[in-house]
């Protein structure tokens, strides 16, 4: 039963005798299987995201669970403006006394559980983005920031565009990964922050390139 609803939600291609995992541009998991991966690492890139957050600011948390991380970090915030698309992060948010939270329209996505689209579009043109922090599935040298789906991928590049900084943050295991979309190329990037366990010769490469990569070490 496990694997039908596996193979009916795309995560695995049921074969005689067993199944296999998919793979390729427009592969992705559902954000029930990401929640439970990587969270130490997911933590950490949070925490040191916190130094790009000032004190009377607006700034954008886009969907994905390293950037709800974030989002558990600001409850006790003040004085903060805070718009997102992302369901996970308003509930998260839900609780802060403190924060003024503007929620998106438009059009649900459930696997990334947000909200994406031209009403979403729409709706951030109407608000000063001091700074975004964007989730992605791949980072690659070849196509920079990209993800899965078209309507999400083209919601991010609308508010790369939009926000006045942008801080990327990928954990390590989608390094030198590459997807459908291309969100944007590294030029549009403030700071692309990872966790410690990205591979020394790998963050020379980036850091080669001039790419503003920063390593979140763990406590």
């Amino acid at each position: 039963r496990g694997l039908r609803q596996f193979a009916k939600e795309g995560l695995v291609r049921l074969e005689y005798g067993g199944a296999v995992l998919n793979d390729g541009s427009l592969f992705e998991y559902n954000m029930a299987m990401k929640k439970g991966q990587n969270q130490k690492e997911k933590q950490a890139i949070a925490r040191k995201s916190l130094e790009f957050i000032k004190d009377g600011g607006s700034i954008f948390l886009d969907a994905g669970t390293t950037v709800n991380e974030i989002a558990k970090l600001l409850i006790n915030r003040r004085n903060l403006n805070v718009i997102t698309n992302s369901l996970l992060v308003a509930n998260t948010l839900s609780k802060a006394a403190h924060i003024r939270l503007l929620m998106c329209p438009g059009v649900f996505r459930e696997t990334s559980m947000a909200f994406m689209g031209q009403m979403t579009d729409s709706f951030v043109d109407q608000f000063s983005i001091d700074v975004l922090f964007l989730g992605v599935e791949g980072v690659g040298l070849d196509k920079g920031l990209t993800v899965p789906d078209i309507t999400d991928g083209s919601t991010k590049r609308h508010l790369t565009e939009k926000a006045k900084k942008v801080v990327c943050l990928a954990d390590s295991v989608k390094f030198s990964k590459s997807f459908f979309y291309q969100i944007c190329d590294f030029d549009s990037v403030d700071a692309l922050i990872t966790d410690a366990n990205l591979e020394h010769p790998l963050e020379e490469k980036y850091l080669a390139e001039g790419i503003p990569l920063i390593r979140a070490e763990d406590k």
